[in-house]
């Protein structure tokens, strides 16, 4: 059944290229921030030179602030140096095994056992709540520089967590951001700042370059910093990782680049120690992946994400500083084997209006390797389901209400559940 699924995704992808009926994506900054400031503003006064400039610098992820609303303008309007990010407050009501993390639904978290008392769960607060500056300088020429930075705020004391720290220039990014494996405009819009389990994701220190030509095609690659993350077993030692992970991409694009599908691929080398053979091994990973988003009609929005690798689950979401990269040889002491992972996700957003939106998401993932030896209780699949109700009350306030339902199964074949209904308030600044 779940390899149709990827056939089903790749079709799509292809089918609705000729589609043209929406010239901003709902995801897009520019597109968020003329729909503010037509409210707040009227149609008359929004400045879209100042608009392009500041999107310019923004990372164009869901979950990061919109364009702000206070910029100073230099002189010539040669720089801009803006302030921003938003007060988000939440609350949830878990049912079933609870995940005491309330900002991020992680199937692969979800308790293997729960006292019977403990099945339900409240919560609130306001973490995950972030500042933001920005400086774009020269902008809307071909030396346009600008360098960005960003804060949440983490429980359980709402310590200052850096989200990114970058500097753009000339199609180079250099600093810490989002991986160039993930494809963050094709994740769908939740209140969970986890998102699909599927996705890819990995906030690493990078220095990428992304070239874009003509009105539909980029390309992108880049290398940052090795994190592996591995079950090492009793005859093998943790190694300094020597190699950097390569990230690149191509990607094609229509409707005014409102939708696209792009195809990605990481490649990376994952050490460690043979205490029998006392040496160093090499292996090596790979991955692959297509997403996208497209306009399937005027007020449909169509995300997806297939991905299959080797040595590459860290940056599979669910699977993320868990262990799984690579995973002890069966009779074979003094040997690890890369993981093999694969998942994907399909999401459809609705817009009623310009103003409110429904989105419905499913996701998957798997790990295996039949050489490799598991832990029972180590996490082999997880599905997560999501759906969702978004309202934008005014230009600066953001209401709505997420079912969450997410299944974690381990390698002996046990299976965990836990249901999530939240709500939030999101005020940007």
């Amino acid at each position: 059944m779940k390899k149709y699924v990827f056939y089903i995704i790749i079709l799509l992808g292809f089918a609705v290229q000729t589609v043209q009926s929406q010239d901003r994506h709902p995801n897009s900054k520019i597109y968020i921030a003329y729909n503010r400031d037509k409210t707040f503003y009227g149609k008359t006064e929004i400045d879209s030179a100042v608009i392009k400039a500041l999107a310019y610098n923004l990372p164009n992820y869901i979950h990061t602030p919109d364009i702000p609303n206070f910029a100073i303008i230099g002189r010539d309007r040669k720089f801009y140096l803006s302030f921003g990010g938003y007060i988000k407050v939440n609350a949830t009501m878990d049912i079933g095994n609870p995940l005491t993390n309330q900002y991020l639904f992680v199937p692969s978290a979800i308790p293997n056992t729960t006292l019977k008392g403990n099945r339900e769960l409240l919560q609130f607060g306001a973490g995950h709540s972030r500042i933001n500056m920005s400086f774009v300088g020269l902008p809307n020429s071909r030396y346009t520089i600008g360098a960005y930075v960003d804060f949440d705020f983490q429980d359980p004391n709402y310590y200052f967590h850096l989200c990114n720290a970058y500097v753009k220039y000339f199609g180079f990014t250099l600093g810490y951001t989002n991986t160039l494996f993930e494809d963050i405009m094709a994740i769908p819009p939740t209140i969970d700042s986890h998102g699909p389990n599927s996705n890819v994701s990995n906030t690493n220190a990078v220095v990428n370059y992304q070239y874009h030509w003509k009105t539909h095609w980029s390309v992108g690659i880049g290398v940052e910093r090795p994190y592996i993350y591995y079950s090492a077993g009793d005859y093998t030692s943790a190694c300094n990782q020597r190699m950097p992970d390569i990230p690149l991409y191509v990607q094609f694009a229509w409707d005014r680049k409102n939708s696209w599908i792009r195809i990605s691929a990481l490649l990376r080398e994952l050490s460690y120690i043979d205490n029998i053979q006392n040496k160093e091994i090499n292996n090596f990973g790979w991955g692959i992946r297509l997403s996208g988003s497209a306009m399937l009609a005027d007020p449909l929005i169509i995300y997806y994400n297939a991905v299959y690798g080797d040595g590459i689950s860290n940056y599979i979401k669910d699977m993320h500083k868990i262990d799984l990269d690579m995973t002890p040889a069966i009779n074979d002491p003094g040997k690890l084997l890369n993981t093999k992972a694969y998942g994907a996700y399909i999401a459809l957003q609705y817009l009623f209006v310009r103003k409110a939106f429904i989105c419905a998401t499913y996701s998957f993932v798997n790990n295996y390797n039949d050489k490799a030896v598991f832990d029972s209780l180590q996490y082999k699949n997880g599905q997560y389901v999501a759906a969702n109700i978004m309202w934008n009350i005014g230009a600066h306030a953001l209401i709505g209400a997420e079912y969450l339902w997410g299944m974690k199964t381990t390698h002996n074949n046990e299976q965990v559940t836990d249901n999530r209904v939240q709500f939030l308030f999101k005020f940007t600044m």
